[in-house]
């Protein structure tokens, strides 16, 4: 299990690879009759000081959403098949993939999210949920709240928006998403 600031990870980080120094780009700059070409070998995610920043975050977060489900009569499950939060409401199953913006917009952090659902839920040896969620850490601009509209009707997907107010959790489209009342 790898440590980063003195906290274990958990399996679910155990696989990033980190790369300090891309050999392509050494070519590249001790050549410079090359044409510019985009680097196709290092690609970091996070470097190891977001990573220890963004897990305490993320953890946070998921366990401030579940006992605010839980209090609202909703028993979810943290950290399942790699999925942030899952749990059944009215007969529907719910994914949610947690994206905690730190260093990143929300549209960059809805974007990962997008593809993370996906995976989630076509993957093979994946059960598909009925209803998608991306929560934030942030609240997100008007722009991404059109977008998500955009996808989830040019697509018919059950995509929503989810984010962490004062003292409450909001979403984008709460009423056609079965929580009025919740």
């Amino acid at each position: 299990m790898a440590i980063i600031g003195r906290k274990n990870l958990s399996h679910r980080f155990g696989i990033f690879t980190y790369i300090n120094e891309s050999e392509l780009l050494k070519e590249i700059e001790a050549s410079s009759h090359q044409r510019d070409i985009l680097s196709e070998d290092a690609y970091m995610r996070e470097s190891r000081q977001n990573l220890s920043e963004i897990i305490p975050r993320h953890n946070a977060l998921s366990n401030e959403f579940c006992e605010w489900l839980e209090s609202k009569g909703i028993m979810p499950s943290q950290e399942q098949r790699q999925v942030d939060v899952q749990f059944e409401y009215q007969n529907e199953s719910y994914l949610i993939e947690i994206k905690i913006t730190y260093g990143l917009s929300t549209r960059q952090a809805i974007r990962e999210a997008i593809g993370q659902l996906f995976e989630y839920n076509f993957y093979p040896g994946r059960h598909p949920s009925n209803r998608w969620g991306i929560l934030l850490d942030t609240e997100p601009s008007e722009k991404d709240i059109e977008y998500i509209r955009r996808i989830r009707e040019r697509f018919d997907l059950t995509l929503f928006l989810c984010w962490k107010s004062e003292t409450e959790f909001s979403f984008d489209y709460a009423s056609q998403m079965g929580f009025n009342g919740i």
